[in-house]
């Protein structure tokens, strides 16, 4: 598959002074002149440089206080012989990109706004009230509703839309509709937890036509006594006139549950991928009007009902999704192939770390643009592949003497899951760059920080066989955030 942009995967690291607290450039001067202190010295080396024949690394650390000064450290390997290449540049301000991107995905969340229980609820208690007077009902969500009401959100090239609506072509406007609502709730049956409360405000409103009016709306939720934000959770993407929903979401937060659907009417598995069509109107002022055919919806594939996400990405020209989730203690790899009509590969890989009651803490994964690279504990990188018209394993295992330890340090302190380090699969040989350093813990303020203080890069080749070669160094850039460094955007781009 042709990779449209480039494979540059900006990371953030904050690396914190020793301290803990925060310093900034005194001047644009004292920041050129600590530029040029910068060097590398390698600390170790294991197999052989030729493994990395033809191997280019960019590391970039952005650091910023009255201006941005940005070094870009250049490992690259030829010969057999590593050499290291460090430059500098200083900008008063950053560029940013500020266009405004496409989405193409479609969101399913519940809303119980649109439950005839709550609807019922709130008229008997709006019949008490006065004109513009107001009242809010506190009460247990499960005992008015064994499943949520659903509704989507969906969005194609930068236009969005509701499945609240419909397009009527005639009259060239826009009219409510229950329908769509009504057979993705029955679809998506999400159950509601017995232990989440809600606060519902009912408006009493001038009668007309001699039927009373009122309004209402959920203003609140609540778990455990704290507020809680209710399901966003099945998701979906737009490829060439069709949605495919394919994911559902699974939380680390212990105030958002897992996504827990119930079976529809048939029984049947509710965890399944599901293409939605679309259709086109031409709407109003000429502009593009999408809305779901929900009558010709079709199933084409499913996935285990104990199924927990691990991670997902989307490939470089749309067409495909690949996923990862863990199953009875088990990485499964997927990929959803949209323009085969979302054809379903599967493909068991590995037991998910040494502990399965916490799997998370003991693997990672770098999604690329085609492939991706799953990392776990006493097993090694599995690198999930194309090849031919589906997609195939590579397993490079790992010693845990050499490199894993170094890299493991970087591995067990995420930001937003945010990894300091990059991955590239090529020829047979998977390719690492990252950060190196060391975890420390604080205190300041009466809390408790975990951190990562870096001091230095590192680099490992890998084939089917195992390590081929590790090379570390250290760098006197990391000690800079002693004097003028409060933080560092790192960036790895393996060329």
């Amino acid at each position: 598959m042709e990779n449209r942009r480039p494979k540059v995967w900006m990371l953030v690291l904050a690396v914190l002074a020793a301290s803990g607290v925060a310093f900034t450039f005194a001047s644009a001067s004292s920041i050129r002149s600590a530029a040029d202190e910068v060097s590398y010295v390698q600390k170790s080396s294991y197999g052989d440089p030729s493994a990395a024949e033809g191997i280019s690394v960019r590391f970039t650390n952005t650091a910023w206080g009255s201006g941005y000064l940005t070094w870009f450290t250049d490992l690259s390997v030829s010969g057999g012989k590593e050499q290291i290449n460090v430059s500098h540049k200083y900008e008063d301000s950053l560029t940013r990109d500020t266009g405004d991107p496409t989405r193409d995905e479609i969101q399913i969340y519940a809303e119980l706004d649109d439950s005839p229980a709550l609807r019922e609820l709130a008229e008997e208690a709006a019949r008490g009230l006065q004109v513009y007077e107001e009242t809010t009902l506190k009460i247990k969500v499960s005992e008015y509703m064994d499943y949520a009401p659903v509704t989507a959100q969906y969005f194609v090239g930068t236009r969005t839309f509701n499945s609240r609506l419909r397009f009527d072509p005639e009259g060239k406007v826009e009219e409510p509709t229950d329908r769509t609502n009504e057979v993705l709730s029955s679809l998506f049956r999400i159950k509601v937890p017995d232990d989440v409360s809600a606060a519902v405000r009912v408006v009493r409103t001038p009668d007309k036509d001699g039927q009373m009016n009122f309004n209402y709306y959920v203003s609140s939720l609540e778990k455990d006594n704290l507020s809680w934000a209710y399901y966003h959770g099945i998701y979906g993407r737009y490829y060439e006139g069709a949605f495919y929903v394919y994911l559902y979401d699974f939380s680390d937060d212990p105030y958002f549950d897992d996504l827990e659907l119930g079976s529809p009417e048939d029984g049947s598995n509710p965890y399944k991928i599901y293409r939605i069509p679309v259709i086109e109107h031409t709407g109003i002022d000429g502009h593009l009007w999408c809305e779901l055919d929900v009558d010709n919806i079709t199933v084409c594939g499913e996935f285990a009902e104990d199924a927990g996400g691990a991670g997902s990405a989307v490939s470089a020209d749309g067409s495909r999704a690949m996923l990862l989730t863990i199953s009875g203690g088990r990485f499964t790899a997927h990929t959803v192939d949209f323009a085969q009509g979302g054809k379903l590969q599967s493909m068991d890989l590995c037991a998910a770390g040494p502990y399965e009651d916490d799997p998370a803490l003991h693997y990672d994964v770098i999604f690329k643009d085609d492939y991706f690279v799953l990392n776990v504990d006493g097993y090694g990188y599995c690198v999930v592949y194309p090849s031919g018209s589906g997609y195939a394993l590579f397993h490079a295992p790992t010693d845990g003497k050499v490199e894993a330890e170094e890299l493991a340090r970087w591995r067990t302190h995420r930001w937003d899951h945010v990894k300091p380090y990059d991955v590239k699969f090529e020829n047979g040989r998977l390719i690492v760059a990252a950060f190196a350093g060391s975890r420390f813990e604080e205190v300041a303020d009466r809390q408790s920080y975990n951190g990562v203080r870096g001091d230095g890069i590192c680099l490992a080749v890998y084939t089917k066989d195992g390590l081929q070669y590790f090379g570390r160094w250290t760098s006197t850039l990391f000690d800079l955030n002693q004097v003028l460094i409060n933080e560092l955007t790192c960036g790895i781009e393996i060329r």
